[in-house]
């Protein structure tokens, strides 16, 4: 072998001695390399030397030098700075001691797009995984290696490893499924501790609980009170029946030694004080071989939010853990990487480990609509702050752009966002020509409901210009977070303060109009319609001479409903009769004894009620005689039709099942649809195949009918 090259100012001369004297020393090699790392070598050398003392130490036999070694070679090698091959190569170098291992290289992730540090983890797993070893799986829990073998599946050899799990049995695991979901227990391990000596651990639950929680936190990291109870629970180590008690005692004397660290947030994870102080190494080198996306995001979010500075080393843990996860989050999981790159930023990660790219990714609005939807409510406002200091032109366009995309609570902080920032032109413009268009979303409507000042302004509508665009959204057929948001509109629509506001802008005329539509609306039904008229009646008496004339629905209503809504109706006009209307008229007895009718507010409230009971009964009783019940058994299913499940595609591709029965049926969150709805009557005569436009939450968009069936058997008896 010739010497390799070096630079002008790099000794190589203790390197030369160890190759030519057969040295295969680990740490002679390490110590050699070090010092002439130092001297800042050519890389081309450098890589020479590092190649040769791999070979050298693997030339020993000694497979746990070997993969040392290559553990050296990850550590301090910049993330990033090397590729898959080469990974591969030094791998292939350290298996050399071990004739098995190294057909299994490729196995533990060596030559794919696997940070190499996840690589080594599961090669030394996989060496490790002998009989009688001890290890975790996430479903199965702890489990015993009882054999490192082959067998034959699917008409091949397969090379893996039987695990038996407490309580479930062997499980095979292929050598590749081994490395990626297993984990390697010590001895030291609370779950391997109650495997070899389990009376110990429960003389220990019983008299030293403290014992186990300090275990359970060394060997598990830092876990909140829920997480540790399912850790103890789920491995049989505590009953669930015991825990409060064994928590509760473990806790005072934890707290009176001050060994753990106890938060003042439930959720918020417990940590041995040794680690309070600082991350230490032992922090570190858990998190280094943590593959967990959601643990890993979790350690990112510890350590930003804890501050300070760390040792290039353990930045180095943090930028390879950080590209693990940027890298390995699934493309519908944007808000993983939008999380793990605001986290790494803020720690001055390097840009190697992605997290420019992923900040790069929310520039596109549909993306960052998808993320921000996903983030708990705390991390909305950090995540808009950490993309505006990126890129504050980027950050703009793509808010503007999933502020049309985004639910309420979401659009509220990407408007205050805007806001703050002086850069919400764009949004009021977008705001002012929805309303010109009477296109407004329902989440648009509610943030502007919750800032009067803001609306006023930005000379957006007043209470009475927008009450008519309002009810539009009341009764439109909505499910899931743009559901909750119809409600919170609704119930400030009907705060009497927001009613009067409305009201008093208009003239006699007008009043009366909308107060019939509102009595038609389907959007209140039963109790809350009642309410709605009384809150009215009270500010407005005189409209009660539009009361009896509006007791006939806006329509007709088709002629067949469901016989359990049916039964629903018969119920609630059985009630308003028997009990509410009797009531009232207890009621009206007894303000009459108050004398002076004339002012008697008690008295005229109660009469006031009665108009409003009569209605409803004569309204209700004309309903029952124009509907009939039916059970949809004999529905034919060539076209849609109540009585019938249709599946329509949306342009995206994307599928959908609605559900169309009779006229007083919807249930959202079975997507059982009145056939009065909007999205029924589109639907009415159509076949599969047919091509439609359907009206949704973004506006109307042409989809396509895939197939239309019968009603299942869950509906077929919920409708009986």
């Amino acid at each position: 072998m010739s010497d390799p090259v070096s630079s002008p100012v790099a000794s190589d001369s203790p390197l030369i001695a160890l190759r030519d004297d057969g040295s295969s020393s680990l740490s002679a090699w390490k110590d050699a390399l070090e010092a002439y790392l130092a001297q800042n070598p050519a890389p081309d050398a450098a890589d020479a030397w590092i190649s040769a003392a791999a070979s050298a130490i693997a030339s020993s036999g000694n497979l746990a030098d070997s993969l040392a070694f290559l553990r050296w070679r990850i550590e301090r090698a910049a993330p990033g700075s090397r590729d898959a091959a080469y990974w591969r190569e030094a791998a292939d170098q350290a298996a050399r001691s071990d004739g098995t291992l190294m057909g299994m290289v490729y196995d533990a992730g060596f030559g794919q797009r696997i940070a190499p540090r996840e690589c080594l983890r599961r090669l030394e797993l996989i060496a490790a995984l002998k009989r009688g070893a001890k290890c975790l799986h996430r479903v199965y829990g702890f489990g015993i290696v009882r054999d490192a073998t082959t067998w034959r599946e699917n008409n091949a050899n397969v090379t893996g490893v039987i695990v038996d799990f407490h309580g479930r049995g062997e499980q095979r695991f292929p050598v590749k499924s081994a490395a990626e979901k297993l984990v390697l227990l010590s001895d030291d391990h609370i779950l391997s501790w109650f495997f070899l000596d389990p009376q110990a651990v429960r003389d220990a639950v019983a008299s030293a609980p403290e014992t186990v929680v300090e275990r359970a936190l060394a060997s598990f990291g830092p876990l909140s009170a829920d997480d540790l109870k399912s850790r103890l629970v789920s491995g049989g180590i505590v009953s669930a029946d015991a825990w409060s008690g064994f928590f509760a005692t473990a806790k005072k004397r934890l707290k009176a030694a001050k060994r753990v660290d106890f938060p003042a947030k439930k959720n918020d994870p417990m940590r041995l004080l040794s680690e309070t102080s600082g991350f230490d190494d032992t922090w570190f080198a858990r998190l280094s071989g943590e593959r967990d996306l959601a643990n890993i995001l979790k350690a990112l979010a510890e350590a930003a939010n804890a501050g300070g500075t760390h040792a290039d080393a353990q930045k180095a843990v943090l930028a390879d853990r950080a590209a693990f996860l940027i890298r390995g989050a699934p493309a519908k999981q944007p808000w993983l990487r939008l999380l793990a790159a605001m986290h790494a930023a803020s720690l001055a990660l390097p840009e190697t480990c992605g997290w420019k790219r992923a900040a790069e990714e929310m520039a596109d609005p549909a993306a960052l609509a998808e993320a921000l939807a996903h983030l708990n409510a705390k991390d909305v406002r950090p995540a808009l702050e950490f993309l505006w200091a990126y890129d504050a032109e980027k950050a703009r366009a793509a808010m503007e752009g999933a502020a049309a995309l985004v639910y309420a609570p979401t659009f509220g902080e990407i408007a205050k966002m805007l806001l703050d920032h002086e850069a919400a032109d764009n949004l009021r413009a977008a705001l002012a020509d929805a309303f010109a268009r009477k296109s407004v979303r329902v989440e648009w409507l509610l943030w502007t409901l919750r800032n009067p000042k803001t609306a006023r302004e930005w000379h957006l509508p007043t209470a009475t210009d927008m009450a008519g665009i309002i009810l539009d959204e009341l009764e439109k057929d909505y499910m899931g977070e743009r559901l909750k948001a119809q409600k919170n509109l609704r119930e400030r629509f009907e705060k009497p303060e927001w009613l009067k506001a409305t009201f008093e802008g208009w003239n006699r005329e007008k009043q009366v109009e909308f107060f019939r539509r509102l009595n038609r609306s389907p959007a209140w039904r039963g109790g809350d319609r009642q309410k709605l008229q009384v809150d009215l009646l009270k500010l407005y008496p005189e409209l009660s001479d539009a009361l009896q004339e509006t007791s006939a629905p806006k329509e007709a209503p088709k002629d067949v409903t469901s016989a359990r809504s049916y039964r629903e109706k018969q119920a609630a006009l059985k009630k308003v009769k028997e009990e509410d209307l009797p009531q009232n008229r207890h009621e009206i007895q007894i303000a009459r004894s108050y004398g002076d009718l004339s002012e008697n507010y008690e008295y005229k409230a109660a009469k006031d009620m009665e108009a409003v009971l009569l209605a409803r009964i004569a309204e209700m009783e004309k309903q029952l005689k124009l509907v009939r019940p039916v059970d949809f058994s004999d529905v034919k299913s060539d076209v849609a039709c109540p009585g019938t499940r249709v599946t329509i595609a949306h342009a995206g591709g994307a599928e959908e099942t609605f559900t169309i029965l009779g006229e007083w049926d919807q249930v959202p969150e079975k997507k059982i649809i009145s056939s009065a709805s909007g999205l029924a009557a589109a639907l009415k005569g159509r076949a599969a195949g047919d091509e439609v436009v359907l009206p949704g939450a973004e506006g109307e968009g042409p989809c396509r009918v895939v197939r239309v069936e019968p009603l299942d058997a869950e509906t077929l008896a919920w409708v009986k």
